[in-house]
């Protein structure tokens, strides 16, 4: 009975229980040390990849990608029409030492408009106003020879309160987000109505009252269902908000 309880008693460092106690203790030391160890770690690659992603939207990086993007998805959208794609954003124009207008679609010879240009601007390293993107549009137009324009914001970059898809006149200023699948209607939308754009021209140039009609009729269509299209998605979301207090609420 004496040596059972030696063995079993804590005051005793020699004791069984004592030094079981005591690996039990070290092994737990050992797994809090290396947990503290794992979320350090953690925290700091965490950190390392918010910093990194800050950075790339301050910086011209950020607005290389991003230009990178539209031109696949534009090239992608001139090929299904066999129309040409031609990034420019790297080479001067018609206009001296000035590089404005990121990417040019040059519809085909089989066109209607065949030969006609559409020029293409994208921003989204910095917040830029809807007037100086109707300046920078006019010169985009002016220096790649194009009658039709299309300036692309980013949606994170957007003017607070621009529609997803306006119309000015030859212009286009589409909101875009590379990483949201949902915003690609409206990029490819303003593809389809400049083209229908530079029809309407070629039209008027050539006093085709009938055509002329036609276009403009379907391009306001398109932009009416385009303007329908976003007031669903705030709706959806709206409908979305609203469920989740009731259901907090219940």
């Amino acid at each position: 009975r004496q040596s059972i309880d030696d063995n079993l008693t804590l005051d005793n460092e020699q004791s069984a229980l004592a030094r079981l106690r005591k690996q039990l203790t070290d092994v737990l030391d050992d797994i809090q040390t290396k947990n503290q160890e794992f979320q350090q770690d953690v925290s700091a690659k965490l950190a390392s990849l918010v910093t990194k992603h800050q950075e790339e939207m301050r910086s011209t990086t950020h607005g290389i990608s991003f230009e990178e993007e539209f031109c696949s998805f534009l090239q992608r959208e001139a090929q299904r029409a066999g129309d040409v794609f031609t990034a420019t954003g790297s080479k001067p124009g018609a206009i001296p030492r000035c590089k404005t207008g990121d990417a040019v679609i040059e519809l085909g010879t089989e066109a209607a408009a065949g030969g006609e240009r559409i020029v293409f601007e994208a921003k989204s390293s910095k917040q830029v106003s809807l007037a100086d993107a109707r300046r920078e549009i006019e010169e985009g137009r002016k220096n790649r020879t194009a009658s039709v324009g299309v300036f692309v914001f980013a949606k994170n970059t957007a003017p607070h309160g621009l529609q997803p898809f306006t119309r000015i006149d030859h212009d286009l200023f589409v909101i875009w987000d590379a990483a949201d699948p949902s915003t690609d209607i409206y990029l490819s939308a303003a593809v389809s109505v400049a083209k229908a754009l530079l029809f309407r021209l070629k039209a008027s140039e050539n006093k085709n009252d009938g055509d002329l009609q036609g276009i403009e009729l379907a391009v306001n269509i398109l932009e009416k269902q385009l303007k329908g299209l976003d007031d669903m998605e705030i709706w959806t979301t709206t409908i979305q908000s609203n469920g989740g207090k009731i259901a907090k609420e219940i």
